[in-house]
């Protein structure tokens, strides 16, 4: 059964769909070894949200965590398909030491 984070910053709600959940388990199983708790704050309250370069559709939204292995960034990827007739989706999620990718499009004053 999917599930839903708000997302004020898309205006609404990203779905996490069943598949989604499995992949981010197998590959990046430290973002949502929290119940979710990592995601959910990246996608509400974001340190910064960056456009992929390659994807215009696709939105990396990016927030730091003290607690996470020492100190690391969560980037939640969110697919929105809104303009195709479709609604905002979560493609992945992981952890990494520096967001790189993407383009600044918005960063918390």
């Amino acid at each position: 059964m999917a599930r839903w984070f708000d997302c004020p910053y898309l205006g609404g709600t990203v779905e996490l769909t069943d598949e989604r959940e499995a992949h981010i388990r197998l590959k990046h199983e430290a973002t949502l070894d929290d119940g979710g708790r990592r995601v959910e704050g990246a996608l509400a309250e974001p340190f910064q949200v960056r456009r992929s370069r390659t994807d215009d559709s696709a939105r990396l939204f990016i927030r730091w965590y003290d607690d996470l292995q020492d100190g690391k960034f969560v980037i939640a990827v969110v697919i929105d398909d809104r303009s195709r007739g479709g609604r905002p989706g979560l493609a992945t999620a992981y952890v990494t030491d520096q967001p790189r990718r993407g383009v600044l499009e918005w960063e918390r004053a």
